[in-house]
């Protein structure tokens, strides 16, 4: 059985990706070659998306079939920053209902 997608929860980190495996054609514009010593080189556009300086550290991890490099971050909680949408907090809203249901409204 093949699955359309896959994810990988590691830590902090979640990695979402195809399990069919690219022949050639359509989607191959990311592909790298491996080395004799086991060297890929990740292609530029992806490496500035990223932020991945040389000497950049990455984690690399197996599920499967499938490798996932993903790079690692210093502060976890700075690289996360924003990643939730502006709005009202959730915590605020049950705090409040909280208050109602001790004062016995």
């Amino acid at each position: 059985m093949i699955q359309e997608n896959c994810s990988l929860t590691k830590g902090n980190e979640c990695c979402t990706f195809l399990t069919k495996r690219i022949t050639s054609g359509a989607g191959m514009d990311n592909t790298a070659k491996v080395s004799t010593k086991g060297q890929v080189v990740i292609p530029a556009g992806l490496r500035k998306r990223h932020h991945m300086e040389p000497g950049a550290l990455v984690q690399i991890y197996e599920y499967g079939e499938m490798i996932c490099i993903a790079p690692v971050v210093k502060d976890a909680v700075e690289a996360a920053y924003g990643a939730l949408p502006p709005g009202p907090s959730l915590a605020d809203e049950l705090l409040k209902e909280r208050g109602k249901d001790f004062a016995g409204e």
